[in-house]
């Protein structure tokens, strides 16, 4: 039995969006027109026109919610207790405080948020284009975080903790000293970092579109290294150490001869590279 009517006016969505929390499990926003799935249990998916959608408050029981450009929708506090939320381009929501006991957030360019210090307690957290942000000292109990393109934080001294950790296009991030206890990092497209030395006991590091970066000499003693267009790194003799290794179109690195130690070595997109 169909869950709504098929061709319900999107006049008549807005003021009976009301869902039964037994029924429903997941709830995706989209721009695109309203939609029902043929198999309504099997798909669990339901998409509306966003700019009718404004009350959110009947949907706490809806365990994943994807709201993707909803431009109407100022409060969210009723979703403080969904286990999946994924929210995009929502501008006029600026509290995302309430949302505090999410266990997987995820927000993207939400132009008019600053304030994410209650946001702690969230296990999987990733804010992207929101370039009001500055202050993440609060995140250090996150156990997955990923955060991009936020051009105003520049401290992460909270962040040592943080099992799991992706930057990626934070220009504003010089100092990245002290993430060498995190176990799990991932450093992409920060253009103003240049000293990577104290991550030699991260387990499983990442380093992408560095041009800052050209030492890695004490980067020997970490398990899983992976190295993608660092153009500026030349020496690679002090990786043989490492247990698995992967260079990927670094154009500066050309001799490799000294990694035939490392137990799972991989290379591509290495033009230069004469010596094997």
């Amino acid at each position: 039995m169909a869950l709504v009517p098929r061709k319900l006016p999107a006049k008549a969505l807005q003021e009976t969006l009301v869902f039964p929390p037994e029924i429903v499990k997941a709830l995706d926003w989209r721009t695109s027109k309203y939609k029902t799935s043929d198999d309504w249990n099997n798909k669990r998916i339901m998409r509306i026109e966003s700019q009718l959608v404004v009350d959110v408050s009947s949907l706490k029981y809806i365990k994943k919610i994807d709201l993707d450009n909803c431009s109407n929708i100022i409060d969210v506090s009723a979703l403080c207790d969904v286990t999946y939320l994924y929210i995009f381009r929502c501008n006029k929501i600026t509290n995302v405080n309430v949302l505090c006991n999410v266990e997987t957030l995820l927000i993207g360019e939400l132009r008019n948020i600053n304030d994410v210090s209650a946001l702690g307690n969230v296990k999987n957290l990733s804010l992207w284009g929101c370039p009001n942000i500055v202050d993440v000292s609060a995140l250090g109990n996150v156990k997955d975080l990923r955060f991009s393109q936020l051009p105003k934080v520049t401290d992460l001294s909270a962040l040592s903790d943080v099992p799991s950790l992706s930057i990626e296009a934070c220009n504003g991030v010089t100092d990245i000293s002290m993430l060498g206890t995190v176990k799990y990092l991932c450093i992409t497209e920060c253009d103003n970092v240049t000293d990577v030395s104290a991550l030699s006991t991260v387990l499983t590091l990442t380093l992408a579109w560095l041009p800052g970066v050209t030492d890695v000499s004490m980067l020997g003693t970490v398990l899983d290294l992976d190295i993608i267009k660092c153009h500026n790194i030349r020496d690679v003799s002090a990786l043989k150490t490492c247990k698995k290794l992967h260079l990927g179109a670094c154009f500066g690195i050309t001799d490799v001869s000294m990694l035939c130690s490392v137990k799972d070595f991989t290379i591509d997109g290495c033009t230069y590279v004469t010596k094997m």
